[in-house]
């Protein structure tokens, strides 16, 4: 009887500190987050600390002890499985952000993104650029023709006045005598011929000199080729039509300034995108560690604590504390990342230069700096030796003058790009040909 007794007494006592160690580990359970499944762990640890707390009145392996140890054991193995998804949601979250790093690169994708337009934005430059040099050469021909013309019309003018005011003389230069006394006497013993050729001569020099009408011509000389150089140049009609060089110098300012807001896009967009979910990762990933590895010591306590709920439940007797710790302790030191542990990958370099605004096309004089941009046609046109030297039309600033802000649309997508008046930009709309 008395070592039966003092069986009992030590398999109550055991009982008791294995229930006492399974409390114990679950105090040290953390279960680190915000999210439902940590808040619904957290509420099966603290319903399964009561139910051992009311566990420890009981006789050992009375009925009632079994059912509270069993729905341990339940609640426990819940938990576990809450982790497993907590595990899943974490990494989720990671993925998504990691997989923004995609459309990062789509958006810079000369497949997909802005980068596919850049031959086709080239090529408007140079092709618009092309023709309006050209145009701009062949208008310096009409300059020319308009100041041959109207600098005869000029220099005939002049003289025309000169004379006209009294530096023409009109007296005869015929000394000898005068048309009267000659026809009455005939002085000098000369024929009336004489006199009446000399006479002749004057009057038909001054019906030549009034009957001049070479200026009028010379004008509309003047004129015929002014109004060729203004319908080439289009500064009378407001270039409104295309062959116009003003309507050509308007298309190469277009097409420059489309091409420069694309590439500007191009690498401003895709700075911001990694900028944006490097910080996003960055947060993201640090919390996500740390719940990772508390939720890796967490899932070593919750097994040992199974195991010791096992090895209480299934207790043939005489069984020391001590045994039943020998037999789960080894749980404290298994490696738990493969089922609770979150991967996490290196993060892609951004595909854009180091600093967009270093870059040829950004820094280049744009039409919003009229006086540089008039320097870089007249460069341009004057490249093969013409002598054009205006006049062009005012620049258009565009496209050129547009700020664009860059914001996020949403978790792991396209970085948002508008500029001041809210017009939203794709990362795979052209900009080939647009205009403002």
């Amino acid at each position: 009887m008395f070592s039966f007794i003092a069986s009992a007494i030590a398999e109550q006592s055991t009982y008791e500190a294995g229930l006492s160690k399974v409390i114990d580990s679950l105090e040290q359970t953390v279960l680190s987050g915000d999210d439902a499944h940590t808040g619904s762990a957290l509420g099966r640890k603290l319903y399964v600390q009561q139910m051992l707390k009311l566990a420890l009145k009981s006789p050992a392996l009375s009925a009632g002890a079994k059912t509270y140890l069993k729905q341990a054991k339940m609640k426990l193995e819940d938990i576990l499985a809450e982790m497993t998804l907590k595990t899943v949601s974490d990494q989720a979250v990671v993925d998504q952000i990691r997989m923004a790093f995609d459309h990062c690169a789509d958006a810079w994708s000369t497949a997909t993104g802005h980068g596919q337009y850049n031959t086709a934005h080239n090529t408007a430059v140079t092709n618009t650029k092309s023709a309006h040099d050209t145009c701009r050469r062949e208008e310096q021909t009409a300059i020319g023709a308009v100041t041959t013309a109207c600098s005869t019309y000029q220099t005939n003018a002049n003289d025309q006045t000169t004379e006209d005011v009294g530096d023409y003389s009109c007296d005869s230069g015929i000394a000898e005598s005068d048309l009267i006394g000659d026809r009455a006497g005939g002085l000098n013993s000369q024929a009336i011929s004489h006199y009446y050729g000399q006479w002749n001569t004057w009057f038909t020099n001054q019906q030549t000199h009034y009957d001049d009408v070479s200026l009028g011509t010379d004008a509309g000389t003047c004129e015929t080729n002014y109004n060729t150089w203004s319908a080439k140049n289009g500064v009378l009609s407001s270039y409104a039509a295309a062959t116009t060089c003003g309507h050509m110098q308007l298309k190469y300012e277009e097409a420059f300034c489309a091409r420069k807001v694309q590439f500007t896009i191009r690498c401003e967009q895709n700075y911001a995108c990694h900028a944006y979910y490097q910080n996003e990762y960055s947060v993201t990933h640090a919390q996500v560690q740390v719940d990772e590895s508390q939720r890796l010591r967490d899932a070593a306590m919750i097994t040992y604590a199974i195991c010791l709920l096992d090895e209480i439940a299934n207790d043939s007797g005489n069984q020391t504390v001590e045994a039943i710790d020998s037999a789960c302790n080894t749980y404290l030191d298994d490696d738990y990342t493969g089922l609770y542990g979150n991967n996490f990958t290196a993060l892609p370099a951004a595909e854009h230069a180091d600093n967009c605004t270093d870059q040829s096309w950004y820094t280049e004089t744009d039409t919003t700096d009229a006086t540089n941009w008039y320097a870089h046609l007249l460069a341009s046109v004057q490249s093969d030796g013409s002598t054009f030297s205006g006049p062009f039309r005012p620049p258009t600033a565009g496209l050129c003058a547009s700020v664009f802000s860059y914001a996020s649309r949403g978790p792991a997508y396209y970085i948002r790009v508008t500029d001041a008046t809210s017009t939203e930009y794709w990362h795979n709309e052209s900009l080939v040909g647009s205009t403002r």
